[in-house]
């Protein structure tokens, strides 16, 4: 007499042939899902055409923002900079599209404290993103911290320390050990 199995009406061996089979019918299906060189081949096409997504996003940006319904430059900087404060918490690439649009309005409108925050965020933006060499040339195009409105003050020097800390954090010196032993060596929590 056959053992029967949970399946009261189905024997053990009937019941281990229908497992076999349903496995042997799915694999097809399971193993099509995992094609390789079809997954690399649209990565790679996706690498490949990553330039034009982003100068498109590009152009999307610029002509929604050159183009909106502002009656002076004080609102278009008002909007650019909305849109750099929403933007620099979650892209910085478009953040910095929009500080730099922040300066070119605040410069044509004359707005010299503004313009000098643009060259503060830009700096700042620069420097998350490891833009060592930009946030370099615009440290020294930057004025001495006394040449700031003293409302910007603070902020100039927050961000001076930020662009210091990388720096330091990442150039290469060996007689100080790597970047991770740097790094717990510069005890500042409240910068972060």
């Amino acid at each position: 007499m056959s053992r029967q199995f949970p399946l009261s009406h189905v024997s053990l061996p009937v019941f281990i042939r229908l497992v076999i089979l349903a496995v042997l019918i799915s694999a097809p299906s399971a193993s099509g899902a995992f094609n390789l060189e079809r997954d690399f081949a649209m990565l790679d096409t996706v690498v490949a055409n990553a330039d034009k997504y982003m100068a498109a996003r590009q152009n999307a940006i610029l002509e929604g923002a050159n183009h909106g319904p502002f009656s002076n430059d004080i609102e278009r900087y008002t909007y650019y900079r909305h849109m750099f404060e929403e933007y620099k918490k979650f892209s910085s690439d478009s953040a910095l599209v929009y500080v730099r649009l922040c300066k070119r309005t605040a410069e044509r409108a004359g707005l010299v404290e503004e313009s000098m925050l643009a060259d503060i965020d830009m700096l700042y933006i620069t420097t998350l993103q490891g833009s060592f060499f930009v946030a370099d040339s615009i440290v020294r195009s930057l004025p001495p911290i006394e040449n700031f409105p003293p409302s910007l003050r603070q902020r100039v020097a927050m961000v001076m320390m930020q662009y210091e800390l990388r720096v330091r954090m990442f150039v290469s010196d060996p007689s100080n050990g790597n970047v991770f032993t740097r790094m717990g060596s510069m005890p500042m929590p409240w910068l972060w």
